[in-house]
């Protein structure tokens, strides 16, 4: 008897395939674009891997940042709790993307949570590594903070454009409201 890849037994025995090795995945990513193939090889020897299965959490809201991590593979949804306690799917990350890329600088609690959606593998970074990586070769960990020190001004000015939006946005309400108060009287 054959087996084929519709036998449940087998049915995951290309998987390895479909995972990209971390050298073959951050080489692509533009957070290690200046790392060079060798450099990226001491990146591979120091990163942590880890499955997670659907449904279990793969960073709980509110605990210290201790690292980054990039999907390998899967699906990961942002999550929130609602008003009413229940968690909130807030977004989706997919292979290739980034968690916490932030947390390499700052362990403040995280504010969103993240949970499986599906089996996934992610690849943690953690700052004590980098600290390492600092003290054993600075220029490979120069190459990582400038790209993260980049993302960060990035964030910075999307939030000050987001912040001066919503202040134009409560002075037209003010506005308004004084207008409908003044109409009243």
């Amino acid at each position: 008897m054959a087996v084929s890849a519709k036998d449940f037994e087998w049915s995951n025995l290309d998987q390895d395939h479909q995972i990209r090795s971390v050298l073959d995945l951050f080489s692509e990513l533009p957070f290690f674009e200046l790392l060079t193939y060798s450099e990226l090889d001491k990146l591979e020897h120091i990163v942590h891997i880890r499955t997670f299965g659907p449904g279990e959490t793969v960073i709980r809201a509110q605990a210290p940042r201790l690292g980054m991590y990039v999907i390998q593979s899967g699906a990961v949804h942002v999550v929130r709790r609602g008003r009413d306690e229940d968690s909130i799917i807030v977004g989706t990350l997919l292979p290739g993307e980034l968690i916490g890329e932030f947390s390499l600088l700052d362990s403040s609690p995280r504010s969103s949570g993240m949970v499986a959606a599906e089996f996934s593998t992610l690849i943690g970074f953690f700052q004590p590594d980098l600290m390492s990586l600092i003290d054993t070769d600075p220029n490979i960990g120069f190459k990582i903070l400038m790209p993260l020190t980049q993302i960060m001004a990035q964030q910075h000015r999307r939030d000050m454009q987001d912040l001066r939006s919503l202040r134009r946005q409560l002075q037209e309400y003010d506005k308004t409201q004084n207008t409908i108060s003044t109409a009243e009287q």
